[in-house]
């Protein structure tokens, strides 16, 4: 990884985002939790503490790295369906959204890496997905959600 970053036309001060997480809460932690019969929050924590691995990688090596919390999981219901895999409810996803963002959020804190999230932005009082900024059951449409995401970064100095 740090070789191929190496490669890019990048100053030490511009930042270096690691987006994702997506699939991972809409469909593999839900699934691996219940089917090792583990806390999902366990799950999430588990699988968070080795991806922290490569924002400390890239810290070590003097870059800027920002931790991302992610987005929420589509409101649709669960399906099987390799192409568009989706697990259990959106409550529940949600809320594998949320410990995935907050607990990346608290690593980064403690490890004094910048952290920028809009989960909390595209989710309802009720806990579902504000569906109106995907442009299809689970990506984001750029058109709609860059500006909420600029903004953020203009607040953290970002950009």
């Amino acid at each position: 990884m740090i070789q191929a970053i190496n490669q890019l036309p990048l100053k030490q001060e511009d930042p270096i985002l690691l987006a994702i997480g997506e699939v991972d809460c809409r469909w593999h932690l839900p699934k691996q939790a219940e089917l090792q019969k583990r806390d999902v929050k366990d799950v999430v924590h588990e699988c968070i503490d080795r991806f922290f691995q490569a924002h400390l990688t890239l810290q070590e090596s003097g870059y800027r790295v920002v931790g991302w919390g992610g987005h929420p999981s589509t409101n649709e219901g669960h399906n099987d369906d390799p192409g568009k895999p989706i697990y259990g409810d959106v409550q529940k996803r949600n809320e594998v959204s949320l410990e995935w963002s907050d607990y990346l959020e608290e690593k980064c804190k403690k490890s004094g890496i910048e952290f920028v999230s809009i989960i909390r932005d595209l989710i309802n009082v009720d806990n579902s997905t504000k569906m109106e900024y995907y442009k299809d059951y689970c990506h984001l449409d750029p058109v709609k959600y860059l500006p909420v995401v600029i903004e953020k970064f203009k607040k953290q100095g970002l950009c």
